[in-house]
Parts: structure tokens; C-alpha cells; sequence
């Protein structure tokens, strides 16, 4: 390799041609050899004019390198900020399509208030369509997008409106199978609704005021109603029967509400308390014994049996 070397470094000396210099694998292989001790010593090493050539093959390499990292380096920039711009870019025409949607949901609004409800329909189909093709879904649009398709659902589901009460309607209750609907009114009466068909099952009557709210149990067996009347009621929601009213409160009662187990019923009355009834058979057991056991403290028992009726419990 050193003979061949010298044979083209005295062409490169006539003009210095960089054409003539050496790059890749026989550059690196002479730079090998002149870092080679045993070759230096033994051999001696290459001549001046040799070292010459291989340090002006070395700067050539070492500026087409740097030239070609500042050329990649400059398509990397341009590339990335071709990449920000397209993303900017589709940001932007997300951003303008959810205002056009937004624009078909007020649209919507309006055909609503000139009863155009066929025509709120079909706007709030096309807002929806539109919004399912976007890749970038902001909140605000899909709840206006969803509000829009409510409001003119609603509009034109006219077996929606439950309407048989003669006064305000001033709660409602679910069962707990959501068939059944329970709406509770200022014409004194609770009324049971099949939610499938929209029909009315049962009328309760026996409040002697507004009905304020309603409850169901856990089970939908019973139902509870508070009333301006003071008291609270509870219900048989299959017979529609009446089983009991409760009337500790002095004051209308506003609302009623199961416990999540059943056995217990709270009321919030006007009367500035809250009162928990308890059904649980061993709690009013014990209960009524108490009572009883404070009241032989001072009256003897009308049957001497009844001495022993309590015991065991507590």
C-alpha cells in the first residue's frame, strides 16, 4: 500500500488536485499504518511528501463530513418545522370544524323556538355526523352536540310527558328496576307510571295536602310519601293500598328517602327535624319492651302474663 501511495502522491504534487487525494477505506488504512510503531521503526515510516498527502486527504474528509452534518442538520430543522406547521395547521381545522358544529347546535335551538321540530332534527343528526368525523373532540362540543339532539328528541317524543295530575308536579322516584315511575303532586295525590309505555298504573289518594316527595325501598315493594298534610305515608306499590301513615312531625314534610338496606326511612319536615323510622322487627321489639318495662315500673299489668312477655328481649 506504502508503493502505491508514493505513486499517487507524485501525481497529486505536479498540481495538488483534491480529486486525487484518497478517501474511505485506503485513507483509513494508511492512517492505521502511520499510528503502527513496528512499521515507523522497521520500515520507517512514510516520507514527507507522503504525510502531506494523507493530513490534505485527512481535511478534505474532515470538511465534507462537517458539511454533511450541517446539511442533515438543516433537513432535520426544516423537516420538524414542516411536521409543527402541518400539526398547527390540522389543529387550526379541527378548531374551525367544532365551531361550525357549534353553530348547527344553535342553529338547532332556534329552529326549535319556531317549532320547526323535523328540521331541529335533522340539524342535530348532521352536528352529530360531523362531530363523530373529528379527531380532536373538545367537551364543551360533544355536551352542546348531545343537549341538541336531547332537546329535539324530546320535542317530538310527545308520549314523553306523563300528563294526568291537575297541580304542580313536585317530585319524582324511580323503582329500583326502573319500570316504575312515582311523581308526587300538589292536587293531594301520588300517581305510579309504567315507564316502558308511558301509561298511569295506580292513583294513590289519602294525602289531605300537597304531596311534597316520594320514595321507593330498596326491594320496590313499598313506596313513602311526604306531605304538606304533616304526615308520611307508606304505600303498597303493587295493591296501590295504603299501610300506615307516620305523624310525629308538626309541620309539612318535604322529603323521604330509604335507607340503602331498607330498614330505615328519613324524613326532613319543616318543622326544622329530620326523623328516622325504623322498621327492623327486633329494634321496635325491644323498643316496645322498654316502654312497657317503664311503664309496669308504676302500673301493675293488667294480666300477670304479661309479666313474662318480654323476656329474653334486650
Amino acid at each position: 500500500i506504502r508503493n502505491r501511495l508514493y505513486e499517487d502522491v507524485k501525481r497529486w504534487q505536479v498540481k495538488k488536485p483534491e480529486d486525487e487525494l484518497w478517501t474511505g477505506s485506503k485513507l483509513e488504512q494508511v492512517l492505521e499504518l502511520r499510528k503502527d510503531d513496528n512499521f515507523n521503526f522497521v520500515l520507517g515510516g512514510f516520507n514527507e511528501s507522503a504525510n502531506q498527502f494523507i493530513d490534505a486527504s485527512v481535511g478534505i474528509r474532515d470538511r465534507q463530513l462537517k458539511k454533511a452534518r450541517i446539511i442533515a442538520g438543516v433537513g432535520f430543522t426544516l423537516a420538524a418545522l414542516a411536521s409543527v406547521g402541518s400539526a398547527v395547521a390540522f389543529i387550526q381545522q379541527q378548531a374551525a370544524q367544532s365551531q361550525i358544529i357549534l353553530g348547527m347546535t344553535r342553529l338547532t335551538e332556534s329552529l326549535l323556538l319556531e317549532s320547526r321540530e323535523f328540521d331541529a332534527m335533522r340539524e342535530a343528526i348532521k352536528a352529530n355526523q360531523k362531530l363523530n368525523h373529528l379527531w380532536i373532540k373538545d367537551a364543551n362540543t360533544r355536551t352542546q352536540v348531545e343537549l341538541a339532539l336531547l332537546n329535539t328528541v324530546h320535542s317530538l317524543a310527545a308520549t314523553n310527558a306523563l300528563e294526568a295530575h291537575t297541580n304542580w308536579v313536585y317530585g319524582v322516584s324511580f323503582s329500583p328496576d326502573g319500570k316504575m315511575l312515582a311523581s308526587a303532586s300538589g292536587d293531594n295525590s301520588v300517581k305510579l307510571w309504567d315507564t316502558n309505555t308511558g301509561k298511569l298504573i295506580k292513583t294513590l289518594t289519602g294525602h289531605t295536602n300537597f304531596v311534597n316527595g316520594v320514595s321507593f325501598s330498596p326491594d320496590g315493594k313499598m313506596l313513602a310519601s311526604a306531605s304538606a298534610d304533616n304526615s308520611v305515608k307508606l304505600w303498597d306499590t303493587n295493591t296501590g293500598k295504603q299501610i300506615k301513615t307516620l305523624t310525629r312531625h308538626t309541620n309539612q314534610v318535604w322529603s323521604v328517602s330509604f335507607s340503602p338496606d331498607g330498614k330505615m326511612l328519613a324524613s326532613a319536615s319543616a318543622d326544622y327535624t329530620v326523623r328516622l323510622w325504623k322498621w327492623d322487627a327486633d329494634y321496635l321489639l325491644k323498643e316496645g319492651c322498654d316502654f312497657m318495662r317503664q311503664y309496669w315500673k308504676y302500673y301493675l299489668p293488667d294480666d300477670q302474663s304479661e309479666e313474662t312477655m318480654c323476656d329474653g328481649v334486650g
